[in-house]
């Protein structure tokens, strides 16, 4: 049937349940229930009655081309099935160092035998029952866009005493967009890969290190031995002191291994005043099964309450980064002290990365079989440098620079 819009001619089809109007042009106002094919120019306006009514109307499909729009307000927005994120940056998001397990510079292999020690560049283990797991870098089978993860592997059946955990301490000022302790604080969310030989409920913890404030959470494991993608949502608090502009500590995140009751929290998902609960109840312990493994790696703390896709840095960047904490020099030549005066050698060295705080510095190897082979004392460290000497001529060709949290 043919009718009149606005002095032209359009044609107007009705079948059982649909309308179809071609040739149309200008307005249409009122309330309008199904779906629209076609092109659509000018001005949407409105609101969708349901939540999936409003993902159907503001869905796209195809090959569209928009134009003239400012801004878009939603609070879960993707792209090709990525999450953007709801806060913050586009890059420099992940908040965390090393989340891919990538850089090694101690070693791949450790089995803590005191009660704290650090393991990958920027994690540590606290042990309790010492020597209870050990700790290696593994790159066989990781998950998708990962090439390196973390295991923690029960050595035997522990009676769990203490705290037993797998961890990170974030700097304070890097911690800084999260608002945590201020009247504007933020939502945090943490994403990782895990993947273990036990299921069930496992337990995280985050811990403020200047104040009695933490919050204990759970995840779940469904599928032993298979790697599975967990997000957590850690809630803003505006109370306790991370140190948001300092050098020093500013949280733990913590991965429970086994952690006996004085230590646990029976409420999750709450900030509480306490910085000695490190799980909540009811959790796996996996250092009282022999053999157990916990897998880790891809882990992404974030401003904003989306799990964003991991962001990969370069492992240049990675390791300048951990670099700030712990260096560890390369073997490739000796450094040696030069004469400055009678019975006085002295040289100073300076190191890849501006470190967060004086480091404690350690020289080794000597030049064995030279006239250099005295290992020179260590004077005086700096961020930036460090200072080392001698009575006599002599060098090194090793040296570590701890300035760890």
């Amino acid at each position: 049937m043919g009718i009149q819009i606005n002095g032209q001619t359009d044609t107007i089809t009705a079948t059982d349940g649909s309308l179809s109007i071609q040739g149309a042009s200008g307005n249409l106002t009122g309330d309008l229930t199904g779906n629209v094919t076609g092109n659509v120019t000018g001005n949407l306006t409105g609101t969708a009655s349901t939540a999936t009514a409003a993902a159907t109307a503001y869905g796209l499909s195809g090959s569209p081309t928009l134009s003239g729009i400012t801004s878009v307000s939603t609070t879960n927005l993707t792209v090709n099935g990525n999450s953007y994120p709801s806060a913050g940056p586009l890059s420099n998001r992940n908040l965390i160092i090393n989340g891919a397990m990538q850089v090694a510079q101690r070693g791949t292999s450790f089995t803590p035998a005191t009660e704290f020690g650090y393991t990958l560049d920027r994690y540590a283990t606290f042990f309790s029952n010492t020597g209870s797991a050990n700790l290696t870098q593994e790159t066989s089978s990781p998950p998708e866009g990962h090439t390196t993860y973390a295991r923690i592997t029960s050595t035997g059946a522990a009676s769990v005493t203490g705290r037993n955990l797998f961890s990170q301490i974030v700097e304070g000022q890097n911690l800084a967009p999260t608002k945590w302790g201020y009247s504007d604080a933020k939502d945090v969310t943490i994403s990782f890969w895990v993947r273990s030989s036990l299921t069930g409920d496992f337990g995280f913890a985050v811990n403020a290190t200047t104040q009695n404030r933490c919050i204990v959470m759970k995840y779940n494991i469904a599928s032993a031995n298979t790697w599975e993608h967990k997000t957590l949502l850690i809630p803003a608090t505006t109370s306790g002191d991370f140190g948001l502009t300092s050098s020093g500590r500013g949280c733990w995140l913590f991965w429970d291994l086994g952690t006996s009751s004085t230590h646990e929290y029976g409420t999750t998902d709450t900030w509480v005043d306490s910085n000695t609960k490190y799980t909540p109840t009811n959790v796996q312990q996996l250092i009282t099964v022999s053999g157990a493994t916990l897998d880790i790696t891809g882990v992404q703390l974030e401003v904003g309450s989306v799990a964003t896709p991991f962001e990969h840095r370069s492992y240049g960047d990675e390791l300048q980064r951990c670099m700030r904490y712990y260096e560890k020099s390369q073997p490739i030549t000796y450094y040696y002290t030069f004469l400055v005066a009678s019975g006085v050698y002295r040289a100073a060295f300076r190191f890849t990365v501006p470190k967060r705080a004086a480091p404690n510095v350690v020289v080794a190897t000597a030049n064995t079989g030279s006239t250099f082979s005295t290992l020179p004392t260590v004077f005086g460290t700096n961020i930036d440098a460090f200072d080392y000497g001698a009575s006599s001529a002599c060098s090194f060709r090793d040296y570590t620079a701890d300035a760890e949290l």
